[in-house]
């Protein structure tokens, strides 16, 4: 197919020039070259399309007819080149971009806007979901992920790992204590209430780590929530412990509304990576993002 475009480009400069030597130095190849590429063409339609003498060159009717359906497919294929040119050169059309709920709300959503200030023809698509995408299916360009990756055929790279943090109030500690070891938290034995994720029968386990080892603690709860923010919002009001990302508390640490807890029993940080098919064919709107986002994030 590409051969035969190529030919019909070739065949329009021809009857335009009304010359294969002129069109050859127009198209910078040789004569012979354009000479076998109408030469395809008529033999591929079974139709002469240029009457040749010695002194003269023309068009017969068919090729007249064929000469401007291939003067308006080059043009059409060189406007989509300089089409695709723009995109290149300068980040425009809209970026699907995909990640987990709480992620994507409170690491992502705020600095959106200095992607679309920097680039004024870019949109930015952002699905929040907590399930795992697949890309070609949901039209996804670019995807973050929290966790270990098992999608081998996807490029990724590495953004700043998650660490997560165990909080309260001190107005909860003043009233039930401040747990010494991971254990303490447990459904057994505890008089503690945390704010689990989890309100199903086999209730909600948070990992922690002894020297390399885990440990798995069921957890006992009042209020449950899956959002961090609400989480947060309990744990602050001292309904209870909670187990957060570092960033979503950050603030509240730092003031004293929260007390970080069990420092020593924390489990190694959350990978997150930023996934993309490829980079080699992506638009430069896809690699702009990118880019953007291993800034930010990275």
């Amino acid at each position: 197919m590409f051969e035969r475009l190529s030919d019909m480009a070739t065949f329009a400069a021809v009857a335009e020039a009304a010359s294969f030597t002129r069109a050859a130095e127009q198209l910078g190849v040789t004569k012979g070259s354009v000479s076998k590429a109408v030469n395809r063409l008529e033999s591929h339609l079974g139709v002469k399309l240029l009457r040749r003498t010695t002194r003269r060159l023309s068009l017969t009717g068919e090729g007249e007819q064929f000469l401007r359906h291939c003067q308006v497919i080059v043009s059409e294929a060189q406007l989509a080149e300089e089409h695709m040119g723009e995109y290149q050169s300068e980040p425009k059309g809209t970026v699907s971009v995909s990640a987990p709920v709480n992620f994507g709300a409170a690491q992502l959503a705020p600095h959106i806007d200095q992607l679309l200030s920097k680039f004024p023809h870019l949109n930015i698509h952002l699905t929040l979901s907590d399930e795992v995408v697949a890309f070609k299916e949901q039209d996804v360009d670019i995807a973050i992920r929290c966790g270990e990756l098992r999608d081998s055929a996807l490029y990724y790279r590495r953004l700043k790992p998650l660490r997560h943090v165990v909080v309260a109030s001190p107005a909860y500690l003043n009233r039930f204590g401040e747990p010494a070891s991971p254990e303490e938290l447990s459904v057994d034995q505890s008089s503690h209430w945390c704010i689990p994720r989890n309100p199903s029968a086999l209730g909600s386990r948070w990992h922690f780590y002894r020297g390399g080892e885990e440990i798995t603690v069921p957890v006992r709860g009042r209020f449950f929530s899956n959002e961090n923010r609400a989480i947060k919002q309990a744990a602050r009001n001292g309904l209870g412990i909670a187990f957060l990302p570092e960033y979503s508390v950050a603030e509240l640490l730092e003031s004293g509304e929260l007390k970080q807890l069990l420092n020593a029993f924390m489990p190694p940080p959350t990978p997150v990576s930023l996934l993309f098919e490829t980079r080699q064919y992506a638009s430069s709107a896809v690699n702009e993002t990118i880019n953007f986002l291993e800034q930010k994030l990275g």
